[in-house]
C-alpha cells in the first residue's frame, strides 16, 4: 500500500506493469503484507499497526491523499509485467 499527494496524468494514470500507476508526488510506502485469501489488512483494525493517517504523515489540519496497492500478478495480460495495481482512491482527511 502506498500514498501520494497527487494523481498521475490528471487521474488517468500511466502504464505500469499490467496496470496503471495513478498516484504520484511525495510517494510513501505504507506497508508490505502478504495477502491471505486475497485480502490484506492494515491500519486501525490490525492490532499493533499505526493508523493510515499516522503512517502517511497526514498533517493534523487535514489534507487530500491518494492511495493504491501494488501486487504481484504472475499471469501476463496486456504486458509481460508480473505485477499489477489496484484502482486508486482519494481520501480527504479532516481535522
Amino acid at each position: 500500500l502506498f500514498q501520494g499527494n497527487g494523481q498521475q496524468a490528471g487521474g488517468f494514470g500511466v502504464a505500469f506493469g499490467d496496470g496503471l500507476l495513478c498516484v504520484n508526488q511525495n510517494v510513501i510506502r505504507l506497508n508490505v503484507r502478504n495477502a491471505v485469501g486475497g485480502t490484506v489488512a492494515f491500519g486501525y483494525s490490525v492490532p499493533g499497526d499505526p493508523t493510515i493517517s499516522g503512517a502517511g504523515q497526514v498533517p493534523a489540519v487535514g489534507a487530500t491523499r491518494f492511495y493504491q496497492h501494488w501486487y504481484r500478478d504472475a499471469a501476463t495480460f496486456c504486458t509481460t509485467g508480473t505485477f499489477n495495481l489496484t484502482n486508486a482512491v482519494r481520501i480527504g482527511w479532516m481535522p
